[in-house]
């Protein structure tokens, strides 16, 4: 029996629960859960075309906040795996954390995460986004489009200038000047409005200026953490991009050597992680279809416990997924000195790496080939020289 809960209705003592809005969060910066008791079924019934708007509309706020939740804990997993930043000191100094960076073996391409130089899990989670909001994104663009065509949004990518960080990151080169403080730069993050107009940022790369939760009232967001807008794009703006660079960078057309030219070491990066993209987005659908769910409402809308055991099944096949592949191309030799070889290689094709070329539809180059045709070809040639 729950002691001290009023039924919604007639206000005596209750015990039963509205299953639908269970534990929902309330809308706040810091959100309480909310749930709806009755003391009989005949009370529940009667109140529920009052309690109905307020049913769905907390019912969809849980599953927007379990999205939020799930679509962090799937890019800290994807960038861990890959990590390009060669970190050999980790230190908090006067409310910042300094990361010292290392010197770069020539075409390293991504190096193992420094975890044993990581003391908590929240300087973990504040290295693994240091600067990297628009890889997720531009990344992560189709599962979170996948885990959030449920809730019909209108998605929207906002660059801002923050404000009231609770802490910074800034890396530090090995001479000892600040090169990276993340508190420079602009930040890209996702706002989410829900047909019935409540917003919402959405933002999964907080933890490198203090903020560790995905997802906050947009009014909230921008009063508190927000100095001005910048820019406003369509959700798939900065996967746009990246595909753009990746064509602009990459040219089946000129070789050097006998081998395709990828022109700077940076290009390589993104033409892995356009790779890697894929992996995610196919190992997530390979899991809706293993679990028979039409779609992630399906996983979102579950009752607590079993949402837990699910999403945690679900992470670890994208882990297991995301680790194979990085294994596979480790022991093919095309991840650089760090990863056991001296030189990084992009990959032949081959049927391992046909999870790796899903790209926007539609975008055509400047000869008029599709950014898909362009990498296909590349795809089919054995080996990317790295200039």
């Amino acid at each position: 029996m729950v002691q001290n809960c009023l039924c919604a209705r007639c206000q005596k003592s209750a015990s039963r629960v509205c299953a639908g809005c269970k534990s929902s969060p309330s809308i706040a910066v810091t959100p309480e859960l909310l749930t709806i008791y009755y003391c009989s079924r005949e009370c529940q019934v009667a109140d529920w075309p009052a309690h109905k708007p307020l049913c769905k509309a907390s019912s969809s706020r849980r599953s927007l906040y379990r999205a939020a939740d799930t679509i962090q804990k799937a890019f800290f997993i994807y960038r861990e795996v890959v990590f390009d930043k060669l970190f050999t000191k980790v230190e908090e100094k006067n409310g910042l954390l300094l990361l010292t960076e290392g010197y770069y073996a020539r075409n390293e391409i991504f190096v193992p995460f420094p975890i044993t130089l990581v003391k908590t899990e929240l300087d973990r989670q504040a290295i693994l986004t240091h600067l990297t909001c628009t890889d997720a994104l531009g990344w992560l663009h189709d599962f979170i489009s996948k885990i959030l065509e449920g809730f019909g949004a209108l998605l929207e990518e906002y660059s801002v200038k923050g404000k009231n960080h609770q802490r910074s990151t800034v890396v530090v080169c090995p001479i000892g000047s600040d090169v990276n403080d993340s508190r420079a730069y602009q930040h890209d993050l996702l706002k989410v409005t829900l047909p019935g107009g409540q917003a919402y940022a959405l933002d999964t790369t907080s933890a490198q200026y203090g903020y560790y939760k995905p997802l906050i009232p947009w009014d909230d967001f921008v009063s508190w953490r927000v100095d001005y807008v910048m820019a406003v794009r369509p959700f798939g703006s900065c996967k746009l991009d990246f595909l753009k660079e990746l064509e602009k960078n990459v040219r089946p057309d000129k070789k050097i050597q006998g081998k395709v030219a990828i022109f700077g070491l940076d290009a390589g990066v993104f033409y892995y992680n356009n790779a890697f993209s894929s992996v995610l987005s196919e190992s997530s659908n390979k899991w809706l279809k293993r679990e028979a769910f039409n779609d992630f409402n399906t996983l979102l809308g579950q009752m607590a416990e079993s949402f837990e055991e699910k999403e945690k099944d679900l992470l670890g096949n994208i882990e297991k997924d995301l680790t194979g592949y990085r294994d596979l191309l480790v022991g093919q030799g095309r991840l650089g000195k760090k990863f056991g070889k001296s030189t990084a290689r992009l990959p032949s094709q081959s049927k391992d790496d046909k999870i790796c070329a899903k790209l926007v539809e539609g975008d055509k180059s400047e000869n008029g080939k599709s950014v898909e045709d362009v990498v296909a070809e590349m795809m089919k040639l054995a080996n990317v020289f790295i200039v």
